[in-house]
């Protein structure tokens, strides 16, 4: 199949330039007032190693981790402020008529009160111990699909052995479970896929009142890579160069130089963002720029509510300085809190680059990776290829913050990012223009002749 379907595909990116009002998410939003700041924020927590708590203990973490995210959790009014006060009260009954209670205890506690809060940046713990977050990967979808019934697309219409596609599961959207699909040797054609739990088959309407069952098959897993250093491998191959790009933090980038980079002397790039997350969204922008790719989105509103602190690099009287001169400058933008919200540009009239770049994503493509997605889907020389993102990216600017007794910190996003473009989900992330669901090992083989079976091919 050659790669005209690209044409089809650009025609779902659709842009829309509403406009966000915000006033409605944070109309009962009010900040802090400056004695509620002197009593519950503090910033020298007890460093003594706690098994027991008494009731008094958890009763006052619970109201200051309560008042914390009311007013410093960006999440707290979108979630919903009754899902925050229900659960907090559901905690308070649990700790009731209790002289003492374990720290293991509490912590149970407070996951079991906080389920379904839909963020996968919230999590919470005790330093140096592995951290626990309330929307974890057990509770996501996984993803289906086929490799044997290849569909055939004309005009606005699918086909199946000849026969017109005419509903799949009784829904007439049939964008919803066909899409594009890349085998093992580079080939591209149209498939099922399914996001589902546990739904392994299809049930199809043909035209001529023909039903029939299709059986699906799980998509084989990614491995994850921890404690990646490097920032950049490259390796050429004819006129194709592939990038893995293997880190995003701050430090490790504060001294490259991107325009030393040769990545402009071959015709086609792969740029692997797999198993990449945490860092700056600033970082991927400079990539993208030195590939030859303007930003094609634009944001509003940019305003913390307090500045990054924990225990060891902020006084108190800085942080609820910070606070405050941040919710003055939240009002005089109109937009009380905390609110960024990505719009999606005209390709047309920004700068994309004649070379194509195919980015490779996976369920471990999180948060500053996933802004790759939010950024340059638009561009019309940019194909993302691999599976679904992480879904990571709802909250960001992640602070963290101490409770007085039990000495948990949390962290969570003190941002909220908006993507009014194509349908980012908290957990499911961004679909790609074409899936891969086949082994991690062989994607970078299977790109490349995609490259040559389709790209190069057309030239």
């Amino acid at each position: 199949m050659k790669y005209n379907f690209y044409e089809s595909l650009q025609k779902r990116m659709c842009v829309q330039k509403n406009k966000f009002d915000c006033s409605d998410i944070f109309k009962r939003q009010e900040p802090a007032t400056f004695e509620e700041m002197e009593k519950f924020i503090n910033l020298t927590p007890n460093v003594n190693k706690i098994n027991y708590l008494s009731f008094k203990q958890c009763k006052d973490d619970l109201v200051q981790l309560h008042f914390l995210l009311k007013h410093l959790y960006a999440g707290y009014y979108i979630l919903g402020e009754a899902f925050f006060c229900n659960a907090f009260e559901r905690m308070q009954q649990r700790i009731e008529n209790v002289e003492k209670i374990s720290l293991k205890r509490f912590i149970s506690i407070i996951y079991e009160g906080l389920e379904g809060l839909r963020d996968r940046h919230f999590c919470f713990g005790l330093d140096g111990k592995e951290k626990i977050r309330i929307f974890n990967n057990t509770k996501l979808s996984k993803l289906y699909y086929n490799d044997i019934f290849n569909i055939t697309k004309i005009d606005e219409n699918y086909f199946l052995e000849n026969k017109k596609i005419l509903s799949i599961e009784d829904n007439k959207s049939l964008e919803d479970f066909i899409n594009p699909i890349l085998n093992e040797s580079g080939e591209l054609f149209l498939g099922f896929i399914l996001n589902a739990r546990e739904n392994k088959k299809l049930h199809v309407q043909l035209e001529g009142n023909r039903m029939i069952e299709l059986a699906l098959k799980e998509a084989k897993k990614a491995k994850y890579s921890k404690n990646q250093t490097q920032l950049f491998d490259e390796k050429k191959e004819d006129n194709i160069l592939y990038v893995k790009n293997q880190t995003l933090r701050y430090d490790m980038f504060e001294d490259f130089d991107f325009s030393k980079c040769d990545w402009d002397s071959v015709q086609y790039r792969i740029l692997d963002i797999r198993n990449n997350g945490g860092g700056s969204d600033s970082i991927t922008k400079n990539i993208m720029k030195c590939f030859g790719f303007e930003n094609s989105a634009w944001q509003v509103s940019a305003f913390d509510l307090c500045s990054r602190f924990d225990k060891r690099d902020c006084s108190k009287k800085e942080f609820i300085k910070a606070y405050f001169d941040n919710w003055e400058k939240s009002l005089q933008n109109n937009t009380p809190g905390v609110f960024r919200a990505f719009m999606g540009n005209d390709a047309k009239i920004i700068k994309t680059s004649d070379k194509p770049l195919i980015i490779i994503q996976n369920k471990n493509s999180t948060s500053a990776a996933e802004s790759f997605a939010q950024d340059y889907y638009r561009h019309k020389n940019i194909i993302f290829l691999g599976e679904n993102t992480g879904g990571c990216v709802s909250f960001g600017n992640i602070r963290k913050y101490y409770l007085n007794n039990s000495n948990l910190s949390f962290s969570f996003g003190s941002s909220i990012f908006f993507d009014n473009r194509f349908g980012f989900l908290e957990g499911v992330g961004y679909a790609p223009d074409i899936y891969y669901p086949y082994s991690s090992k062989k994607i970078i083989s299977a790109a490349r002749a995609f490259i040559k079976n389709n790209l190069a091919a057309d030239k």
